[in-house]
């Protein structure tokens, strides 16, 4: 007689129900993201969500209240890049809510192959040419202005800001996306249900340059595509870790 945990027919399968919730969750995090960075006041203030230190500089701007001395310390230091909307709904809790089924192998180098660190030697090298087109074309270099004019204690500043900034939600993006909403839509629409990746990261970029959204668009597939095929998050992560820290440097030196 067969264990039946030994026969992988008989394990139990995420439910389409748990799909379409972790879809909508999904959903419904990048929507409030987005009507908080526009600043929309329909039905409620939706700023509220905007859980960054910038917002507090806004309040105490509008408002000339004193600034209270914990306050200044954090807004005169690389915390000031902290974003805790992010770094709760679209890591901690999706984390949380994955920890006990974990797969922690998805996360480490086990079972790469030299094709790998090839596909991800050719992704940093692709990253860096997609980075020097901000400086060639006219729609990307207007949306990202060379910060090469700032004085050296301003450029630590912002790299630092910035840093912390990339550190609140980068990890959980790919998280969130690649491992948190890929797992069960693709148990649940094994062809089709990883269609969905591409699909709202593409959508999430259209309030940036039109071509950034559509290198999000050509980077969630191939990225979607490996994790399915290799079980593996870290070569997507590693990649948009470096584009994001490479583009930082880039404004700052050029």
């Amino acid at each position: 007689m067969h264990d039946s945990t030994e026969n992988p027919d008989t394990l139990p399968q995420p439910s389409a129900q748990r799909a379409v919730l972790v879809l909508a969750y999904v959903v419904i995090v990048l929507l409030v993201d987005l009507l908080a960075t526009w600043k929309v006041h329909f039905l409620i203030d939706w700023t509220w969500f905007n859980w960054h230190p910038n917002r507090l500089m806004r309040y105490y701007a509008e408002t000339g209240a004193p600034v209270p001395g914990i306050v200044g310390l954090i807004l005169n230091s690389p915390l000031r890049g902290f974003d805790g909307f992010k770094l709760l709904f679209w890591f901690c809790i999706p984390f949380c809510i994955c920890f006990r089924s974990m797969d922690w192998p998805q996360f480490s180098f086990r079972g790469w192959k030299r094709i790998d660190y090839a596909l991800l030697g050719g992704g940093l090298l692709i990253g860096a040419l997609a980075i020097l087109l901000v400086a060639l074309l006219p729609q990307l270099k207007a949306y990202y202005p060379s910060l090469a004019h700032l004085t050296l204690a301003q450029k630590q500043g912002t790299f630092f800001n910035l840093l912390i900034w990339n550190l609140c939600w980068l990890p959980g993006w790919e998280f969130l996306f690649r491992y948190f909403l890929l797992r069960p839509i693709n148990a649940t629409w094994p062809r089709f249900g990883w269609l969905w990746l591409p699909l709202l990261e593409g959508a999430y970029h259209l309030q940036k340059a039109p071509l950034e959204a559509l290198g999000m668009l050509l980077f969630s597939i191939a990225a979607t595509q490996w994790v399915l095929r290799r079980n593996n998050l870290l070569l997507p992560l590693l990649i948009h870790a470096a584009i994001e820290m490479g583009l930082i440097v880039f404004l700052l030196a050029v």
